[in-house]
C-alpha cells in the first residue's frame, strides 16, 4: 500500500492538498479566510478544504464557495493566482461552471491574498 504520509514536503510524491506544515501558517490562512468572509458578508460552514500545498483554503458559505489564495507578496504564481478569473472570462457563458461573483485582493505582513467568491455547486467535478 502506498501513502504520502511521512514523505518529505516538496518531494514529487508528497501530498499537495494539505494544510500548510507550520501551525502559524494554518492560523494565518484561517484568519485571512475569515477576513474575506467579513468582506463578502458571508458565513462559512463545513470543513476547511485545503488546496495546492496549503496555499489555498476554501469553504462553503451558504450559496457561495469562498476560496482564499495566498502567496508571498513578491512570488505570486499567475496560474494559481488568476486561474479562476481567467477561466471565468475565457470560457463562453454556455459552458456550465460556477459563476465567479467577486475577487478582492489585499496584502498584509509580507503576504498577498486573493479571495474568490463563486457560486457553490454541490455536484462532483466532471
Amino acid at each position: 500500500m502506498s501513502t504520502t504520509a511521512g514523505r518529505a514536503a516538496g518531494s514529487p510524491s508528497a501530498a499537495v492538498f494539505v494544510p500548510p506544515h507550520a501551525r502559524d501558517d494554518q492560523v494565518r490562512m484561517r484568519h485571512a479566510h475569515a477576513t474575506a468572509a467579513r468582506m463578502f458578508k458571508v458565513a462559512p460552514t463545513g470543513p476547511d478544504v485545503w488546496g495546492w500545498q496549503g496555499r489555498t483554503l476554501g469553504r462553503q458559505a451558504g450559496q457561495w464557495w469562498l476560496r482564499l489564495v495566498c502567496a508571498p507578496q513578491d512570488k505570486r504564481s499567475l496560474r494559481l493566482w488568476e486561474g479562476t478569473a481567467t477561466a471565468h472570462h475565457a470560457l463562453p457563458p454556455t459552458v456550465p461552471r460556477p459563476r465567479l461573483h467577486d475577487v478582492p485582493e489585499w496584502s498584509a505582513h509580507g503576504h498577498a491574498y486573493r479571495a474568490e467568491l463563486s457560486e457553490y455547486v454541490p455536484l462532483p467535478a466532471l
